[in-house]
């Protein structure tokens, strides 16, 4: 009962509760999509750090009138004089920035591209162009004794000129009236409004606190948590859990804490997240219930909660975000957050498009927002090109980054045929990061484009879903389709969806059924994994995430099973549901064309089904699994006699061979390593 399932979540939005069963099931099905669109926000846990690669652009940029209401806070210079003051270095200017923030009609940059310039002494008029502000507050941090010295100035980055100097001399325990001090002064020099400092419901002050120890244990665990190394993430829970030790009002320090379990909970392995991750997300759900008694007008906290809800409840994410974005207008996680709920609905990944460059504005040198942007570009409306061109310009900047190697990896392998590239990045992507099963997935699969079926075994070795994963694909491979069809069913009784190897599953499925006999089974499992539903003989099609293949099998097993009118109806559904995906709400054809065949072909529309065979070929997208389609799809076997279709076939040849070809120059020049 969705409203009773929907008032179970309104009620544990007011306190922390226990999940019901179905909550807690609700977060494993819904996990790997989530993942797809979010898992970016901790990929960087399990890389490399970066700081030592990344490398910027030092010519300035040509002189552009920069907007008035925008402001940048950089890290404070740490001076020394004791143990701390590198912490409250970055500690100060952050928590003056989360102030600035709370003021509506001024910009105020993310604290990840404001804090990139942490020890580069560039000149402040480059470093305005390049974050796009007109105003940055710089400043540095000294000890001497017993007391803070702490000089902060605004400068107009239009210009170069001084707008506002001070310097303040606290005791370490007043060090947050000098916060909210300076923070008022960059707001006088701007002629801002001071309402959302001076009223204490609105201040970032009623979710912080007047502990000095658990202040500095909350910036020490913020520090940890955004430093980009798996490693740091426990000692990161216990700083933060110390501030709470240490004040339990600290609204603040419940936020970070339940983000950085989260963190530390998606490193498990899958099996153990299978178990552990629900209550993870319960524990964290409480602390963010918390935090918001002790302080209802946290953005941050509607934020995170959001994060979570996204699990089990997008309507409920979608009201907490905004909740937050309200609250924090500056807050770019906040619309990064939304764009996700946004690119769950097909109708509103347009939508999703414009958000994430709102989050991008907010934080302009944040390479993860560049990433996501490819993935929603890629996986949207399947702007390949743009996607890889995204992909490529973070790599520019950082060579290092895992993400986008893998992002770029995917492009190259699904979107444009170029396999043995694909394999070269996603072999770069498992040696700076040998943990980050998604690119083992792609590396395994750009093996067998490339003809190289012992690599692919041996990659899908580091994958926590293999065995079944990687039998399916090699069985496959080696036309096992009973082998290949009983991994199919355990993946999908598995929970999440698999949909980048939708076609893979869908034709194991078709297969296996062919061969047993028993469509029953399959038309089951296909009913429930595509959510199609029947209106007497009318089928009812949900919103359709994936590649509309499976609901093509589902189609092909309800004919071939004899009930032929109810097949016929469902493919006939299909195409249409398919066109208006694309026409109204921009959904890339890529990813619809081959469901569009299989429905065509076994429709008797012969002409359609090549048309969209040939057309996914001219976009470049039919390479990376033409075995899977062209060759073993029994719904081609009426073509397999067409001139046009033989061509197809044998273009698809030529391009494996070309890829194998420079794979195996590749692997000769030591450019990849020898997998088997």
């Amino acid at each position: 009962d969705r409203a009773a399932v929907h008032a179970a979540h309104a009620a544990a939005a007011v306190r922390p509760r226990g999940m019901s069963r179905n909550q807690r099931i609700g977060i494993i099905g819904a996990a790997a999509l989530v993942a797809a669109l979010l898992a970016f926000g901790w990929y960087a846990w399990a890389q490399k750090a970066r700081e030592a690669a990344t490398t910027q652009d030092e010519t300035p940029v040509a002189a552009v009138e920069l907007p008035a209401r925008s402001i940048a806070v950089l890290a404070f210079e740490d001076r020394g004089g004791s143990t701390g003051t590198d912490v409250l270095a970055e500690g100060i200017p952050e928590s003056v920035l989360h102030q600035l923030g709370l003021m509506r009609g001024l910009t105020v940059i993310a604290r990840g591209s404001s804090f990139a310039f942490k020890g580069r002494h560039e000149d402040m008029r480059v470093i305005g162009r390049k974050l796009n502000v007109r105003y940055l507050l710089e400043g540095s941090v000294q000890s001497s004794g017993d007391r803070l010295r702490v000089t902060s100035s605004l400068v107009d980055a239009q210009t170069g000129a001084s707008v506002w100097s001070g310097q303040f001399d606290p005791q370490p325990q007043n060090v947050f009236a000098m916060q909210d001090e300076i923070a008022l002064e960059v707001a006088r020099a701007l002629q801002l409004t001071l309402e959302a400092i001076n009223d204490p419901t609105t201040g970032a002050r009623s979710g912080a606190t007047e502990n000095y120890d658990a202040y500095f244990e909350f910036l020490r665990g913020r520090a940890l948590l955004a430093s980009v190394r798996v490693a740091d993430l426990p000692a990161a829970v216990s700083a933060l859990t110390s501030a709470i030790r240490q004040d339990p009002k600290f609204a603040s320090a419940y936020v970070l804490l339940a983000r950085a379990r989260i963190a530390l909970a998606e490193q498990r392995p899958a099996a153990e997240l299978q178990v552990g991750f629900p209550k993870e997300v319960e524990t964290a759900m409480g602390l963010l219930n918390t935090a918001l008694e002790l302080n209802p007008q946290s953005g941050e906290a509607y934020v995170e909660r959001g994060y979570l809800k996204l699990y089990f409840d997008v309507a409920a994410a979608d009201a907490d975000l905004r909740r937050g974005i309200d609250l924090a207008p500056n807050y770019a996680r906040g619309y990064e957050g939304l764009a996700a709920v946004m690119f769950q609905s097909v109708a509103r990944r347009r939508e999703a498009l414009e958000m994430i460059e709102k989050a991008r504005r907010l934080d302009p040198l944040e390479l993860r927002l560049d990433v996501i942007k490819a993935t929603y570009l890629a996986w949207g409306p399947g702007d390949m090109a743009q996607a890889a061109q995204v992909a490529e310009s973070v790599l520019e900047r950082d060579p290092l980054y895992v993400p986008a190697l893998v992002r770029l990896a995917d492009v190259r392998w699904c979107g444009e045929g170029k396999s043995a590239e694909s394999v070269a990045l996603a072999e770069q992507a498992v040696a700076l990061d040998p943990g980050n099963e998604t690119a083992w997935r792609h590396l395994s699969m750009s093996y067998l484009s490339v003809g190289e079926p012992a690599a692919a075994e041996a990659a899908l070795t580091h994958v926590a879903d293999n065995p079944a994963m990687g039998k399916l694909v090699l069985d496959l491979y080696k036309d096992d389709w009973r082998g290949a069809g009983e991994a199919a069913y355990t993946l999908l009784a598995a929970g999440p969806s698999y949909r980048q190897i939708e076609p893979h599953i869908a034709l194991a499925i078709r297969r296996h059924a062919r061969v047993t006999g028993d469509y029953h089974r399959a038309i089951a499992a296909l009913e429930k994994w595509t959510s199609v539903s029947w209106d007497g003989d009318e089928p009812v099609i949900e919103e359709q995430l994936g590649m509309g293949v499976s609901i093509a099998a589902l189609g092909d097993m309800l004919m071939a099973s004899g009930q032929k009118e109810r097949g016929r109806a469902l493919l006939e559904e299909l195409l249409a549901d398919t066109a208006v995906q694309i026409s109204r709400y921009g959904r890339g054809e890529v990813w619809l064309n081959d469901s569009r065949a299989i429905a065509s072909a076994l429709l008797g529309k012969a002409d359609n089904a090549v048309a969209m065979l040939q057309r996914q070929e001219k976009l470049g997208f039919g390479y990376h699994h033409w075995r899977v389609t062209l060759e073993d799809d029994p719904a081609f076997d009426s073509l397999r006699g067409r001139g046009d279709f033989q061509a197809l076939v044998a273009d698809a040849r030529v391009n494996e061979e070309r890829e194998r070809k420079q794979f195996l120059k590749m692997r000769a020049d030591g450019q990849v390593p020898k997998r088997s």
